[in-house]
């Protein structure tokens, strides 16, 4: 038993020894100064590992903490400078001196528009209005789509043809006393579902232009109003696709840099199938459909500095059947269907002056195709009624910048 006592003794005194030097602490300092300068740094942001701890510099770039003896990875970061990570072994008081760089970040490119302060009273234009596409987004929508015309009935002087209707009347005046121009070329139907939503997509659109008095002689006699609805150039480096579905459409858009710097892309899609949605609202609409379906097409081409050539397709076709009402003279059909389509081309070439002036000549075909169907009961043979509206112009103008 004595003889054992020694060996507990030292084997006590070993793990006190231990245990005091595994519990020491060292004292850690940071300074912190920009490598550019060489002034300290405030409030820089320091994280240690394992120990889950850290802090913030002072106004002189300075920060301690007391630690145990280990091995430490330290993380400090700081806005606008790189983040640096360091190892540190703390067997005694250490005192670390960091620089820090800054860190370059490359931005996108910004493009700021002017416009003069007097552009107003050298360009006076009564009764004009203009309605840009960032504009036309922050309108309400209704059913989730953001419509062009239902959005002008909220500027002044313009209301709504009816409670369903989607035309304008400006004024007072009539449907037909309006032009719907879509990149210059006319159309003649606006509308899809029953004058429901506008032809035209939100993501297509360039500028909105709406004249209610004193109307341009370019755009010839007309009674209340025109609508000149131009398609957005596709000035762009990269691919760039957007789209959405929703209940009552879905879309689809891409732009895209053909030739860098020389051929440009737009195509822009909608496409609606309403026919599962309208029983829910009547059972007399069970045998009802609606269908519509558009897109715009648009190539830019820079062949020169001073030259711009353009092309846009616009296509648009709807499609509905309704229970029959009165039966018809000599047609045996329980239903009639309704199929109206619109196919429009526009090719269009500027060229710019050295005198800051420009002469534009456009070249535009449109089309519109309204089908009136009546498929007879029990038959394959269908009674069809159809009538087609054929336009086409070329005009050059001259402007001065």
């Amino acid at each position: 038993m004595r003889q054992g006592l020694p060996l507990l003794l030292i084997c006590v005194l070993w793990a006190c020894v231990t245990n005091t030097i595994s519990a020491q602490e060292y004292t850690l300092s940071f300074k912190k100064l920009n490598d550019l300068t060489n002034k300290p740094i405030e409030n820089v942001q320091i994280s240690l590992r394992p120990c889950s701890c850290g802090g913030v510099t002072d106004v002189d770039g300075e920060f301690e903490l007391k630690l145990q003896q280990d091995t430490y990875t330290a993380a400090i970061s700081y806005i606008g400078f790189r983040t640096l990570e360091t190892e540190i072994f703390l067997n005694e008081n250490k005192t670390l001196q960091l620089r820090l760089r800054e860190e370059q970040q490359q931005l996108s490119e910004i493009v700021l528009n002017a416009k003069r302060i007097s552009e107003r009273l050298e360009t006076a234009q009564m009764g004009a209005l203009k309605l840009a596409p960032a504009e036309l987004k922050k309108m309400p929508a209704v059913l989730g789509e953001v419509d062009v015309l239902r959005s002008m009935t909220l500027l002044p002087g313009i209301n709504n043809a009816g409670e369903v209707s989607n035309g304008l009347s400006v004024r007072g005046g009539s449907l037909d006393q309006n032009l719907l121009l879509y990149d210059y070329a006319p159309v003649f139907n606006p509308t899809h579902l029953f004058g429901l939503f506008s032809v035209f997509t939100p993501e297509a659109l360039g500028s909105i232009d709406l004249y209610r008095a004193n109307i341009p002689a370019r755009y010839g006699g007309r009674t209340t109003s025109v609508l000149d609805v131009k398609v957005r150039n596709p000035y762009v480096n990269k691919l760039k696709l957007s789209g959405g579905i929703g209940l009552v459409s879905s879309r689809l858009s891409l732009e895209t840099p053909i030739i860098k710097d020389k051929l440009f892309l737009y195509a822009g899609t909608r496409a609606g199938f309403t026919d599962f949605l309208l029983p829910i609202f009547s059972k007399r609409l069970k045998n009802t459909k609606a269908r519509f379906y558009d897109h715009t097409i648009k190539l830019l081409y820079l062949p020169t500095d001073k030259d711009q050539i353009s092309f846009t397709n616009f296509y648009s076709t709807d499609f509905y059947q309704l229970d029959l009402i009165a039966k018809i003279e000599n047609v045996n059909a329980e239903s009639n269907q309704y199929d109206f389509k619109t196919f429009n081309n526009t090719l269009q070439w500027t060229h710019s002056f050295r005198d800051d002036s420009s002469l534009r000549t456009v070249f535009l075909l449109s089309k519109y195709t309204p089908k009136t169907l009546f498929p007879e009961k029990d038959r394959d043979n269908v009674i069809e009624y159809e009538s087609q509206i054929n336009f086409a112009s070329i005009f050059s103008e001259y402007g001065k910048k």
